[in-house]
């Protein structure tokens, strides 16, 4: 019985980890493919102006003087892309083995963290008050996009905002179920020890062949 709730458990958590994966890997390909439109652009520019620009070094220069020459926010995004990939491949790597319960603590206290971001972004979508905030916000920022991506973004966001409304729901949704079904898995590996875990796992592997 123990193995049976355990097994079930590992199941629910591996698609939830799925989706959250495919969630990572999607912000990674966007980056991706933001940040070569740009580079290409960057090179039209480049070559039909035909200009030399000598660089001269600047000893007291800030973070917004070199953060002005360079994609930040592309940075950030991929940033968050592959942190969310990392994420959800340790919580993968936790359910597939009893040897890897381990990495469940540190997902769990990442998965956390990610939800509460996504509590963040979902206010932002479902207010107008907190969007119009946001967007003054990065209009005054020191630091500017030279690539345009965020204005990019943002349209998109104001143009599809139901479909962003909801696929904000369904990421919030998704990242509860996960930290529920990760906290009932530990408890569950606790109470019923280690052999049960291991006794899951069998059960597991007799069920994929």
């Amino acid at each position: 019985m123990a193995s049976a709730l355990i097994v079930c458990l590992r199941n629910l958590l591996r698609c939830t980890n799925y989706l959250l994966l495919c969630y990572g890997l999607a912000i990674v390909i966007i980056a991706c493919e933001f940040y070569f439109e740009w580079i290409s652009e960057e090179e039209e520019t480049n070559s039909s102006s035909n200009l030399v620009e000598e660089t001269k070094e600047e000893k007291n220069q800030t973070f917004s003087d070199v953060a002005s020459k360079q994609p930040v926010f592309l940075y950030a995004f991929l940033a968050i892309g592959v942190y969310v990939t990392l994420v959800s491949w340790t919580g993968l790597w936790g359910v597939e083995s009893p040897r890897n319960r381990c990495c469940l603590p540190f997902y769990a206290h990442n998965l956390l963290f990610m939800w509460v971001c996504s509590i963040c972004a979902c206010a932002i979508a479902f207010s107008e008050t907190a969007r119009d905030f946001v967007g003054k916000e990065h209009e005054q920022s020191s630091i500017k996009d030279i690539t345009g991506t965020t204005k990019k973004m943002y349209d998109t966001v104001s143009e599809n905002l139901f479909v962003v409304q909801i696929m904000s729901l369904v990421l919030v949704f998704v990242q509860t179920a996960s930290l529920v079904l990760t906290a009932a898995l530990r408890r569950a590996a606790s109470e019923y020890s280690s052999s049960a875990f291991e006794e899951s796992d069998d059960e597991d592997e007799g069920e994929a062949e």
